[in-house]
């Protein structure tokens, strides 16, 4: 008995293990629900096919050739070498054959077209979906834009000075009074301190700025969401801003508003500066005006009556 002559049929009863194993898988898949697509069924029926057909063939041949290599008795292959017995592995071919091109025929190329059909179907809708996707995402660009553009228009044109600062004091943004007052580019004043970009020579508090580096973050050295005048400021005491308007020191009496603004994230504060210099200068007037007479009505050595008219019966 040669070497070849044992491992011949060795090698067929390996390969039957394996084939019985392969289609036992394609077996129990297909008796799965987990096969979804009618194509893949299709496909591993064609593969069972095939396995079985296959693994036939192995145990036909592994009986042949370990009958010959004496491990069966020799009378195995005398039966399985006659013709008509010979006819049957042959004919399993053929039949197998033809039942997967019958399947290819009549399952798969109906169910390629058809899900083809599908996919494209789905590709479409899917498209679609994200044409009004993008649409409706160059709408709301649309609406931002626009929106941002009315608050910028409403923004430069409120006649009070308006000023967006960050949490350093630092200019964010300036609307077209506040260039205006401090004489300079709108762009040369982004990201400087309220008080270099106003010249302020003095603080509301009265603190001077050239003693007091800090002093330059002044007019926006201001509580959040606050309003005061500067005649009289939240901390009691008295005084007016002092800036450098056109190299000379002119000292204004304003009423600071101040609110908290939420920018991605970062607080921000806008400033809202109104100059009541005249009207300032007005109510000091009046209040010189009702003193003057208080004093000469005071004055005057006889009895004096004042009526109402209105209210005099």
């Amino acid at each position: 008995m040669t070497f070849f002559k044992v491992l011949t049929p060795f090698i067929y009863w390996i390969l039957i293990g394996l084939w019985i194993f392969i289609l036992a898988f394609y077996i129990k898949r297909l008796r799965t629900d987990l096969i979804k697509g009618h194509l893949l069924h299709t496909l591993l029926v064609i593969l069972a096919i095939d396995a079985f057909r296959t693994l036939f063939e192995s145990l036909y041949f592994g009986a042949w050739f370990t009958s010959l290599a004496g491990l069966l008795p020799i009378e195995v292959h005398s039966f399985l070498v006659r013709p008509e017995m010979v006819f049957i592995p042959k004919i399993l071919n053929v039949i197998a054959a033809i039942a997967i091109i019958f399947i290819l025929l009549l399952k798969w190329l109906p169910q390629e077209t058809q899900e083809k059909g599908r996919l494209e179907q789905l590709v479409e809708v899917r498209t679609n979906e994200l044409k009004k996707e993008i649409e409706n995402r160059k709408k709301i660009e649309r609406d931002v834009i626009a929106h941002n553009e009315k608050l910028r228009i409403i923004f430069d044109s409120t006649p009070n000075i308006l000023v967006l600062v960050n949490e350093d004091g630092r200019v964010e943004n300036i609307n077209h009074k506040g260039v205006e007052f401090s004489g300079k580019v709108k762009d040369c004043l982004l990201g400087f301190l309220g008080g270099e970009v106003f010249n302020c020579v003095k603080s509301f508090d009265g603190e001077g700025c050239g003693r007091n580096p800090e002093c330059y973050r002044c007019p926006i050295r201001a509580r959040v969401l606050d309003t005061f005048e500067t005649g009289k400021s939240h901390t009691e005491k008295e005084g007016q801003m002092t800036f450098l308007i056109n190299g000379i020191k002119t000292a204004l009496d304003l009423l600071i508003s101040t609110s908290l603004l939420d920018i991605n994230g970062i607080d921000n504060v806008l400033l809202s500066l109104t100059d009541i210099t005249e009207r300032k200068q007005a109510e000091q007037a009046l209040t010189l005006e009702r003193v003057f007479v208080d004093a000469v009505f005071n004055s005057i050595p006889g009895m004096l009556y004042l009526y109402d008219m209105d209210q005099c019966h």
